[in-house]
This record gives C-alpha cells, sequence and structure tokens, in this order.
C-alpha cells in the first residue's frame, strides 16, 4: 500500500466541518490560515506540544511548539517549517521529520504531514497538518538522541502506525469517506459512504464513483474529473446526484484532492461524501414557497380588480351625472365594496390562505344576487373579448344557503374562463334552473373545447392546458381549482364537459337548494332621530377624514376635521365634541395617545371617543379598550352602522 494513504483525505477550507474532523482524527492535527496563523488545533496537538498556543495570533505562526529542531539537533525557524513551506507553495509533504522541544524541556521526536485547504476559487487558503509522534520507535532504536539512527526504518514503522491510526479514523468518520485509484474504481470506502449509496463494501470495491453517478448528471461530471486527474482543476468539489442500488436518488457533497508520493504512477484520490438530500429538499421547499408567494400576490391583485372595473365604470356615470344610472351605480358600489370588504377581510387571516383553507359564511340568499355580481365583475372582460352574455334565470326566485361573495367568485371566474378561451367573437351562456332539491347553474361557451384529458386534470392545482390562445391573459392555473373547493364547501358538486377540441366546453355547477324564501331586510335611508351633535374626525388621511365629515354634515352633524393627532387635540379643546372619531396609525402623534390626553383633559361633559382604524384583530381591539375608547370599529364601515353607534352613544 502506498504511503501517500496514510494523508488526510481532501477537506475544503478551514472551518466547522475540518475542526469536527480534526478532533475526531487520534493524532495530533491543527491548521493554519494563510498567513500562518494558528486557527484550530486538538487536544492531542496540545498535549504533543505541551502548551496550548493563541489562536489567530500573528504571533504564533505556522506550529504550536514554541521551539522547532531538524533531525539532527540544529534549531529550525518557524519559517522554514514545513507548513510555512506548504502556505507558500501549495505543495503537500507528508511523513517529513521534525523535533518538538516542549517548554519543560523534554524533546518529541514526530513525523509531519501537511496539505493545503483551497477555497472556490482554487486558491490555497490555509493548510491543514497531522503529527505523529514517533519518539517511542525512535527511542527504542537509539536511547540516546545524539545518536544518528536509519531514518528509513523509523519512517516506516511510523507510517505503519499512522495508517492504523487512520484507518479507524476512516472507518468511523461520520460522513462518507472514499479513496479511489488511478483506474477510477474505489480503493478503500467506509460504513457511511455503503449507507449513503446502499451497496455493500464488496460490491462498491468493484465499482467507480462514476458507476453512482445519476445518468443526467453522468456527462458533466465525467468532464469535471478529467479536469481534475489532468491537473487543470486543483481540486475536485461537486453536488450532484447518486442513483442509490434501489433505484431511489439521494443529493450529495463530494470533495476530494489527489494524492501522490515520491512516485507518480501512485497517484490517487480521497474524498469525503456527505448526503445533502435534506438540504436540496428543504432548498425546493424554500422555492416552491417562494413560487407560490408570486402566485397568491398575482392571485391577489385578479381578486382586487375584479369588483374594482365595475365600481370605476359606476364613478364615471355619477361623475357624468347621468342620473337614471345613479340607483344602478349606488348598487354597484355597495355590492363591490362589500366583496372587497369581505376579500380583505380574508387576507387578514394568512395562516388560513397559506395552509390552503377557505371559509364560506352561510346565509340566505337569492341565486339571482349572485348571478348579478358575477356579472358586474367580468362584464369588462367579456366585451374586451368580444363575447356576447346570454344570461337565462328561471321565472321565479332561487333561493339557497351560501356566502354570495364566494359564489359570485365561482360564476365570475366561469365567466371570466369562457371569454378567455374563445378566439374571435362568440357566445357565453349562463343557464340556472331547479332540478328538484337541487339548484343547477351551466356556464357554456363556443371556445377553443378540450380534450379528454383536460377535461381529466382541469381542477388540479397549477393544471393548464397545452393550447393557450393569444388573449388568454396568461392565468396560474388555480381558478378551476379554487372553484371547485368553494363549490364542496357549499356541499354541491361542478362537472367539466366538452364535445371535444374546437367544440367549446361547458361547466355544470350543482348547489343545493334553500325550500323557504330568504328574508331580505329593506334598505333604508339615511336618517337620525334627535338634535345635532358635534362630531371631531381625526384622520391622517385626508380623504378619508373629510368623506366621513361631508356624510356626518349631511346627517345634521355639526363636524371639524383634523389631519393629525396635535391639531386635533388644540381643535377639541375649542369644539367640545361630543363624539371623537380617531383613527389609530397616524405620524408623531397616535390615536392611542390622542385618546390618553383627552381622556385626561376636564370636560363639560366627557366625549365618546370611536376607534375607526384599518386594525382589526383581537389584541387591537383590546388595546383600543385598554386605552379608554369607547367603540371600535374597522374600516370600511357603513353609514348604517356608524349612525348607530352615534345614536346609542350620544343617547347614553
Amino acid at each position: 500500500m502506498s504511503t501517500a494513504q496514510s494523508t488526510i483525505p481532501f477537506l475544503p477550507a478551514a472551518g466547522t466541518r475540518v475542526q469536527e474532523l480534526l478532533a475526531a482524527l487520534p493524532v495530533a492535527a491543527y491548521t493554519c490560515d494563510a498567513d500562518g496563523c494558528l486557527t484550530f488545533f486538538n487536544e492531542r496537538a496540545a498535549e504533543l506540544w505541551g502548551r496550548r498556543p493563541n489562536l489567530n495570533d500573528t504571533g504564533e505562526r505556522y506550529c504550536g511548539s514554541l521551539t522547532l529542531l531538524s533531525v539532527d539537533g540544529a534549531q529550525m525557524s518557524h519559517e522554514t517549517s514545513w507548513m510555512a513551506l506548504t502556505l507558500r507553495t501549495g505543495t503537500t509533504y507528508e511523513g517529513r521529520g521534525v523535533v518538538i522541544l516542549r517548554p519543560d524541556g523534554s524533546r518529541r521526536r514526530v513525523l509531519a504531514s501537511v496539505s493545503p485547504l483551497y477555497d472556490d476559487a482554487g486558491t490555497v487558503v490555509g493548510a491543514a497538518s497531522l503529527l505523529t509522534d514517533i519518539t517511542g520507535q525512535v527511542q527504542s532504536e537509539a536511547p540516546d538522541f545524539a545518536v544518528d539512527v536509519t531514518e528509513e526504518k523509523t519512517a516506516k514503522t511510523a507510517l505503519q502506525a499512522s495508517e492504523a491510526n487512520f484507518r479507524g479514523f476512516f472507518d468511523s468518520v461520520a460522513v462518507g469517506a472514499v479513496q479511489v485509484g488511478k483506474d477510477g474504481r474505489f480503493m478503500r470506502v467506509n460504513d457511511r459512504y455503503c449507507e449513503i449509496t446502499g451497496y455493500s463494501r464488496e460490491e462498491l470495491l468493484k465499482m467507480g464513483p462514476l458507476d453512482l453517478d445519476h445518468p443526467d448528471d453522468r456527462e458533466a461530471d465525467k468532464e469535471r474529473v478529467q479536469r481534475f486527474v489532468t491537473g487543470v482543476d486543483p481540486f475536485y468539489r461537486a453536488e450532484k446526484r447518486y442513483l442509490r442500488k434501489d433505484g431511489s436518488v439521494s443529493w450529495v457533497r463530494v470533495a476530494a484532492n489527489l494524492l501522490r508520493d515520491e512516485n507518480p504512477e501512485s497517484i490517487h484520490s480521497a474524498a469525503i461524501v456527505e448526503d445533502i438530500s435534506e438540504r436540496k429538499l428543504a432548498e425546493q421547499a424554500l422555492q416552491d414557497a417562494d413560487r407560490l408567494k408570486d402566485e397568491f400576490m398575482a392571485t391577489l391583485a385578479h381578486e382586487l380588480r375584479n369588483p374594482l372595473a365595475p365600481m370605476q365604470t359606476a364613478i364615471d356615470l355619477l361623475r357624468d351625472r347621468v342620473t337614471d344610472q345613479a340607483d344602478w351605480c349606488h348598487g354597484v358600489l355597495e355590492r363591490q365594496v362589500k366583496h372587497l370588504t369581505q376579500l380583505v377581510a380574508d387576507l387578514l387571516d394568512i395562516s388560513r390562505i397559506t395552509s390552503n383553507k377557505l371559509e364560506v359564511h352561510h346565509r340566505p340568499i337569492e341565486l339571482a344576487d349572485v348571478v348579478q355580481a358575477a356579472v358586474e365583475s367580468t362584464r369588462s372582460m367579456l366585451e374586451r373579448c368580444d363575447q356576447e352574455l346570454i344570461v337565462a334565470m328561471p321565472a321565479r326566485r332561487l333561493y339557497l344557503d351560501g356566502d354570495l361573495v364566494r359564489l359570485a367568485q365561482v360564476f365570475s371566474n366561469l365567466l371570466s374562463n369562457a371569454a378567455k378561451f374563445t378566439e374571435g367573437p362568440g357566445t357565453v351562456r349562463l343557464t340556472a334552473e331547479a332540478v328538484g332539491a337541487e339548484i343547477r347553474v351551466s356556464v357554456s361557451d363556443t371556445g377553443i373545447g378540450m380534450s379528454e384529458d383536460e377535461r381529466a386534470h382541469a381542477f388540479n392545482k397549477f393544471y393548464q392546458g397545452s393550447r393557450r390562445p393569444e388573449r388568454s391573459f396568461g392565468g396560474l392555473g388555480i381558478g378551476l381549482s379554487l372553484v371547485r373547493q368553494l363549490v364542496d364547501l357549499h356541499g354541491g358538486t361542478i362537472e367539466a364537459r366538452s364535445a371535444g377540441m374546437g367544440r367549446g366546453s361547458e361547466f355544470v355547477v350543482r348547489l343545493p337548494a334553500r325550500t323557504g324564501a330568504a328574508s331580505t331586510p329593506t334598505p333604508a335611508g339615511l336618517t337620525r332621530s334627535i338634535t345635532a351633535q358635534r362630531v371631531l374626525v381625526v384622520d391622517d388621511n385626508r380623504d378619508g377624514a373629510e368623506s366621513l365629515a361631508r356624510l356626518l354634515r349631511h346627517l345634521g352633524y355639526e363636524v371639524a376635521a383634523e389631519y393629525d393627532g396635535l391639531t386635533a387635540l388644540e381643535r377639541a379643546k375649542h369644539f367640545e365634541p361630543d363624539v371623537v372619531v380617531l383613527d389609530l396609525g397616524m405620524p408623531k402623534v397616535d390615536g392611542f395617545q390622542v385618546c390618553e390626553r383627552l381622556r385626561a383633559h376636564t370636560w363639560k361633559r366627557r366625549p365618546c371617543i370611536i376607534a375607526l382604524t384599518g386594525w382589526g384583530r383581537e389584541n387591537d381591539l383590546a388595546r383600543t379598550k385598554n386605552a379608554g375608547f369607547d367603540a371600535h370599529l374597522v374600516k370600511p364601515v357603513s353609514a348604517d352602522v356608524l349612525m348607530e353607534l352615534l345614536e346609542h352613544h350620544l343617547q347614553s
């Protein structure tokens, strides 16, 4: 066996992994950085030197021994030691004799083996040294140090001991360790490497590392090995896939260097192999999470834009004073604001959204209201895609128990898909009917149709068919999956149909019908019954403050509006409000501080202080209560709710 096998296998740049390995060695070991400063030593080294040198100290360079001697007894400077030579030249030295003079005056004869350490760019960043104490062997040959002994015999004995020590380390180290011969076959493997690959030691010794490579990685690895063995690259380092004996795939990180002694033909390599499959799985999970985050943000934008489109149309009509459309505009704005409010409320529960858990709020609703909301949110899409929409509803009203916002989301998604997947002008039909105890709603189109395979996968999350019309507007492949989940939560079913490619598609939703009619409250006008009272509105959002002030003035209140906490406090002293409607998240002096100072002031009559804020978590409500607020409202708040609260507190 070549004496080069007694050297340490390649180790990556000095760090935690190097230290763990060297600490486990049965011989003295230490490392230095590129400047020669000691960066690590194990307990065997400290015992050998007879002292514990300082780490990272420019005064402690190249070796932990205070004094070094050559084998003939002459003093040797640290700058000419084997460690210093390795750091200057990058050369590996093995079994070089040196004498250590310890602080107590005793001497230890050692053989030093030094290997350079590289960074990812191939630059020498340090070196590691093993020190084998051969004092006992030398003294048995020649008790008097002054007597010249046969160096070859002593070195042979020491290297045999070193080889035995190394074999013990090699076999017990917690990572995979291998040695590979010039022919590319394994010379030695440890138990951990057998565990990583799934092969026995006997099987591996008939193989080489390339035999374990995943087929897709093998060609790139061959090129990497060739550059390594020819000396183009000073070391081999790779993260790659192994195909285990059982056919499963594992990820490994391999770091290797070439080993040679005075005989050039004895070249071989040693490597450390780590199983990094868990890390790769974690990285993949992070990538998936990042992708899901992007998809979620895109979905959020889509969800928010749907109701914003009809709201903008209604605002334009009101701005142009199209009086015969005023009632329609008011209805659109009311429904879509409710839609947005519900969406925002859902977004606040991040844990529910990220865990893919959706909730529906069941109440008696009329199907016509659901269809109307869905049509309003998709009308612009249908018009942009040049689609004629035909809605066929039965003469009698159909009722069900469900969540109007979520069911509107179901049918708006189906209508949008019908428009997107129809090339050129076409027709989209929404038909509703009662069938026994069910309500059946069909959305059909004259579009590109679906193959049998596409129908089978249509409701799978992230699935997108191979045929994408130019005007399909992208998409995340989650719309139909969400539709099915929402329909399931309503106790219903959905089915995809198509007569084939180019022959359109149909989606049929079946929902349980409600036996009795829904009790729909009659909208009431904005009225109040008591005499005018003073209300101070405080919000750093000027539009928010002014819009609320205008509404309250319209209702007969005397109103003052301020846009920061300090000005509001000064205004309150002179205005003496009966009610303060106060935002919380204001700069400099926030709503909590304003409330505290208002409560500390002496008033003729104690004002009612109401928090009106975008913060609506349970701890937010508890915090406002503890701060002295009388009530907590979450934006946006309807006029009816605000009026009821004002009337209650003013009457009290």
